[in-house]
């Protein structure tokens, strides 16, 4: 397995070279004296759904695990640390998948007498995973990326061999090949249920933290008139100037709330689509996090009783909310095409 990527620098000479890298893509070189007969005019029989999706979700860890490589700051913030250790449990979470799907097909493919390579090489990617996630939850993303790509790179021997192992089973022992295939539906079937679960509930915080970011631009822009008019007085109210700045403190302890809970939500799914989707949340948790420093900034005006800076720090305030709202509105049309496309496909079943 090749993990590549692309890094670009430019020739600033006044502040030193900026630096940026793409994020990280994968290459899965098959060996060379590899035979794909084909049957019926069709390929060889594909790997199993799970093992696919245990693939797919760890190269989005290694994806994360790379992002947070770059996007590593000078001193350690709780706010880096955090996406650190989340990225941490997912990859805690797909080690103990991985190890229930062992504990499923092992005493099947014991009972058809079969090489125990395949399960020798699942306990390896599971001890790597673990290893990796540890490594996550000390913050230490560099020191894990070597054990995640092991990981990959096992799961994916296991994917060219499992099909292989499956038609063997057949052709010697036909009961236990089909007690595997059922073992192994039930557990995509779960994982496929957990897997809508968190899509669900991933509509509803965002739908939730939508109709929130409009209810503070609301609020945020009646504020902004009340400013102008205090700004336009000769004698602004000192009682009213400091309410204004109350509720400016109040909406940006808010803001900040919402930033952070928007980069807990970045990440969490798999997947192309989703990735667009987190990549939407972080924009819109940028935004609303600028938003709750442009409010500080308002509010910190009144205090000084400059009501018209404070007009202007609210109006750029309520652009960021503006630009959050957008944001999350996309992602809350895109995660409403995925359940209904679900729905269709779901019918047509």
């Amino acid at each position: 397995v090749i993990s590549y990527y692309a890094q670009a620098t430019d020739n600033n000479t006044r502040t030193g070279p900026g630096e940026a890298s793409s994020e990280i893509y994968f290459i899965e070189v098959r060996p060379f004296n590899e035979r794909f007969q084909e049957e019926d005019g069709e390929q060889g029989e594909p790997a199993p759904n799970v093992i696919l999706e245990l693939i797919a979700t760890q190269k989005q860890i290694i994806r994360e695990t790379w992002k947070h490589i770059n996007a590593a700051p000078a001193a350690v913030t709780e706010k880096y640390q955090s996406a650190v250790k989340k990225t941490g449990e997912k990859q805690s979470e797909i080690a103990a998948q991985t190890q229930r799907f062992v504990d499923e097909i092992s005493m099947a493919m014991q009972t058809a007498a079969v090489a125990p390579e395949i399960l020798m090489n699942l306990e390896d990617a599971v001890d790597r995973m673990r290893e990796a996630s540890q490594r996550l939850n000390a913050v230490q993303p560099t020191e894990a990326m070597p054990a995640e790509q092991e990981a990959l790179e096992l799961l994916i021997k296991v994917s060219i061999e499992l099909p292989k192992v499956l038609t063997q089973m057949r052709n010697s022992n036909a009961q236990a090949a089909e007690n595997l295939e059922l073992e192994m539906e039930e557990l995509q079937s779960e994982m496929e249920q957990d897997r809508n679960e968190l899509e669900q509930e991933m509509r509803e915080q965002t739908q939730e933290l939508l109709e929130q970011a409009r209810e503070m631009l609301e609020e945020q822009q009646q504020l902004n008139q009340q400013s102008q008019q205090l700004g336009r007085e000769n004698h602004p109210s000192p009682s009213e100037m400091q309410q204004n700045s109350q509720q400016q403190a109040q909406l940006s302890e808010q803001a900040q709330q919402m930033a952070q809970q928007l980069g807990q939500m970045q990440g969490s799914g798999q997947g192309s689509s989703q990735s667009t989707q987190a990549q939407r949340l972080g924009q819109a948790g940028q935004a609303m996090q600028q938003a709750g420093e442009q409010m500080q900034q308002a509010s910190q005006g009144m205090q000084q009783q400059e009501p018209q800076q404070s007009a202007a720090k609210g109006e750029q305030a309520a652009a960021r909310l503006e630009e959050a709202i957008e944001q999350l509105e996309r992602v809350a049309a895109e995660l409403s095409d995925d359940a209904l496309e679900d729905a269709v496909q779901a019918l047509q079943q």
